[in-house]
């Protein structure tokens, strides 16, 4: 399946989920979910023999989500995060190996369907488990200064994903742990090496 073909079924999957988080019933009573957090972030890169190594770097997210429903429901949101991650390049024709981490900041907004699980779900201060999944877009703000010359203008406009994830909430307290799925490329250029963003979050935050 193209990466044109890919970037559209996240598309329409992601503008579906957003006009659903609205137009749900239950969208007059909304509950909010700030939170912060830390993330783990790799590269599947493409069949590509000039990157001999990758490992995920930490780095952090703060935003969160607005849920509309109850034991069942909608949660678009929105989150700043920077990712890190480490890879080694050889060069074909020198052969020398370069060696260096590039950190990138972006704008992350996720749109999330999900289920509340045991009793209680319809108050905003139940306590249970929660498991949830849905599309995400990613839009590059800025790119660390880096060895391999990669800059923002490298990345694509938008970088789309889907997660899965989980949550506890304790009356007001919520912790998460989701991960997110490459689907569409990193870089914009024809000739660019192909790569998708995976990436892990742990979230902690509260719930109004």
């Amino acid at each position: 399946m193209t990466g044109k073909r890919l970037s559209a079924i996240a598309v329409s999957l992601f503008t579906l989920a957003l006009v659903a988080s609205f137009a749900s019933p239950a969208a007059a009573k909304a509950v909010l979910n700030p939170q912060a957090g830390m993330t783990w972030t790799n590269y599947s890169f493409d069949d590509n023999e000039s990157i001999d190594e990758d490992k995920a770097r930490v780095g952090y997210a703060i935003g969160g989500t607005v849920r509309f429903g109850k034991a069942l429901y909608f949660a678009p949101g929105a989150y700043y995060q920077q990712t890190s991650f480490e890879a080694t390049a050889t060069d074909d024709l020198t052969l020398t190996s370069v060696t260096d981490a590039v950190g990138v900041n972006a704008i992350h907004i996720p749109v999330y369907v999900g289920l509340m699980l045991g009793s209680g779900a319809e108050s905003p201060a139940a306590t249970g488990l929660r498991v949830y999944a849905g599309p995400t877009a990613t839009i590059v703000t800025s790119v660390s200064d880096n060895d391999f010359d990669v800059v923002k203008d490298d990345y694509e406009s938008t970088i789309w994903g889907g997660t899965i994830g989980a949550g506890f909430d304790l009356t007001s307290i919520t912790c998460d742990l989701n991960y997110e799925i490459g689907l569409t490329d990193v870089f914009s250029a024809d000739d660019a090496i192909g790569a998708k963003q995976n990436v892990l979050r742990g979230l902690v935050g509260l719930k109004f």
